[in-house]
């Protein structure tokens, strides 16, 4: 779907406007979607944050996570798997 920006040019959106997109990863989850990801709290997202265990994107201000960053901490944190 294709829509023209105020500048006059074409802009290629993702199907949900409201959610922030990010062309070559994917569509950024809130820090309630990312807890809701991992099965814990969003107190836990933000403290792993904090601790630089996790690394958001800003939009805006506003924290926000890609999809890939969270299968990599997952997988960083995961026993018993096989050693590479």
């Amino acid at each position: 779907m294709s829509t023209k920006a105020k500048d006059g040019k074409r802009s290629r959106r993702p199907s949900d406007p409201d959610r922030p997109y990010s062309r070559e990863r994917g569509p950024l989850l809130t820090p309630e979607e990312a807890a809701s990801y991992l099965a814990c709290t969003e107190r836990q997202v933000r403290r792993q944050v904090y601790e630089k265990q996790l690394c958001p994107t800003y939009v805006g201000g506003l924290l926000r996570f890609h999809i890939n960053d969270l299968e990599s901490y997952v997988e960083k944190r995961r026993f018993g798997g096989q050693d590479t």
